[in-house]
């Protein structure tokens, strides 16, 4: 049996297991996988928590959307030795990480990448069951695009071949609430992960036997599967009680929407308002008004004379 290895951690930076460098950041996209060296676009914190994950809960399978240079997959597999990856891009292939792979005979079989394959696309279904060759498919991580639609659909197509109390981690869903983060040009008039979130939460509510458990992190959405089976196309709507959907539609949409949809409603108020202080102020200049001013101030002295001798009434008695 072959032994399984650990991450030693030389800085915030920087890991090495069995001999193997892993270089990590979050914002440095210059860095490269190599013959020697493997690049990962994540925190020190995920890949610790990755390497808890895949030791604790035993996982042999793992799928993830967004390969970059391809680190996360080299470095489960050079951890756990019965595991095996596999990833998805939608750019074209990282020449670093097939020369690494043609140099690490036990991990270049045990890693599978598809470039050219977004996400969103209709055939990830049958190529992860290519994969899985009838075993269980125990993790899932999406640190793809971070894109609304995309991050819907890409979950959807997945979740349903995950197993029982397998996990779905979404990276990253929050980069629209991170304080002194810049948000990339292209993503300015995007849908945020945070729409996503809400449905997921409210499908937990709605049928718990779907999604058992969730787990909400600034930087990451953890979702356990539910022992119920989904067989055909699934699709959250489907799933979450329509009238939960209807309450929610508002809170659930862009945020620009939503605020023209409260400045149009304080519009109308304020319009209301000024209506009936035109009516108003129409009624205290007319003729009319001016003319019965003696007599409502006569039955106003009239009213505090009734008043006072009711009073008086009331004191003689008692």
């Amino acid at each position: 049996m072959r032994e399984n290895n650990k991450a030693v951690y030389i800085s915030d930076n920087l890991a090495k297991v069995a001999g193997i460098s892993f270089r990590f950041s979050t914002t440095d996209y210059s860095l490269s996988t190599n013959d020697s060296s493997v690049a990962l676009l994540k925190p020190k914190r995920f890949l610790q928590y990755y390497e808890y994950l895949i030791f604790e809960h035993n996982v042999k399978n793992v799928v993830e959307f967004g390969i970059f240079e391809g680190g996360i997959g080299v470095f489960l597999t050079s951890l756990k030795k019965d595991l095996r990856y596999l990833g998805f891009d939608i750019s074209s292939p990282v020449v670093g990480l097939q020369n690494f792979l043609n140099c690490h005979g036990d991990i270049g079989q045990r890693v599978i990448t598809h470039f050219n394959v977004g996400q969103n696309d209709s055939r990830v279904p049958k190529l992860i069951d290519d994969f899985l060759e009838g075993e269980q498919l125990d993790l899932i991580i999406d640190d793809a695009s971070h894109q609304y639609f995309e991050t819907q659909k890409a979950f959807e197509l997945s979740f349903p071949i995950l197993k029982e109390g397998g996990c779905y981690v979404i990276e990253d869903w929050g980069w629209l609430h991170w304080g002194g983060y810049e948000i990339p040009v292209h993503w300015k008039h995007s849908q945020a992960l945070t729409k996503l979130v809400f449905k997921l939460v409210m499908l937990c509510a709605s049928n718990p036997e779907i999604i058992a458990e969730i787990n909400i992190f600034p930087n990451m959405v953890i979702i356990k599967k539910g022992k119920q089976k989904i067989s055909g196309d699934f699709g959250l709507e489907c799933y979450i009680r329509r009238d939960i959907i209807s309450i929610n539609e508002t809170m659930l949409s862009e945020p620009d929407e939503l605020i023209k949809d409260l400045n149009a409603k304080l519009d109308g108020t304020q319009l209301l308002l000024q209506c009936h202080k035109a009516e108003l102020d129409t009624i205290y200049g007319s003729r009319s008004w001016k003319i019965t001013k003696p007599l409502r101030l006569t039955r106003r002295a009239f009213s505090v004379f009734n008043l006072m001798i009711r009073r008086f009434t009331s004191a003689r008695e008692g």
